[in-house]
């Protein structure tokens, strides 16, 4: 609802055991309508758990609700996808008349199964890393901007912290000095969706 996590546990024993117990917090920001049906959706037990029906006639639900509505013949304008696919140039490529162009591959396609990876508790990465004089840090954000504008405004707030960029495959790299300038740092950001 806020990008407000209720479940933000670096032990995964712990995690799962909060979860289990339905142990978690809300902001305080949060009416106590919508309080209410997170704890009702949030319910361990699958027999006590409240329904999408009760959901959708719970009354903090509906107050802005707007059911969706599905037009049976919806007229669709299928230009922009026939133009795609009668591009000239893709052709030439799917023939190896041209190189392929790696640069713009688009962002990453996240299936649930990433999803599931990328929880802190779920990374098995640190039991391969031991002893590695590195440190990893991971941080991860939500946006509706699109893939490049994220990229974009990222890149923006970098080059003008003094620090430079490489993008290539919706992926950018970031390299500078630390701020106290006695070490050299690098960041990887990766947008998908």
């Amino acid at each position: 609802m806020a990008g407000y996590l209720p479940f933000d546990e670096l032990d995964l024993t712990t995690l799962y055991s909060k979860i289990e117990r339905a142990e978690f917090s809300c902001p305080s920001w949060f009416p106590m309508g919508a309080k209410s049906l997170i704890h009702r959706i949030l319910d361990p037990n699958p027999q006590t758990r409240i329904t999408i029906e009760q959901i959708r006639s719970d009354e903090w639900f509906k107050k802005s609700y707007v059911p969706a509505r599905l037009l049976e013949y919806e007229d669709i304008n299928l230009d922009d996808v026939n133009a795609v696919f009668d591009d000239p140039e893709i052709d030439k490529e799917e023939r190896g008349d041209e190189p392929s162009r790696n640069e713009d591959m688009g962002p990453l396609n996240l299936n649930a199964f990433d999803l599931i990876i990328l929880s802190q508790g779920l990374n098995l990465a640190t039991l391969f890393d031991r002893g590695k004089d590195t440190m990893k840090h991971q941080t991860r954000f939500v946006s509706r901007k699109p893939a490049r504008v994220v990229l974009s405004s990222m890149e923006v707030v970098a080059q003008s912290m003094g620090y430079k960029t490489h993008i290539r495959n919706y992926k950018m790299r970031v390299e500078g000095l630390s701020t106290n300038k006695t070490s050299h740092f690098s960041i990887i950001l990766e947008v998908g969706f």
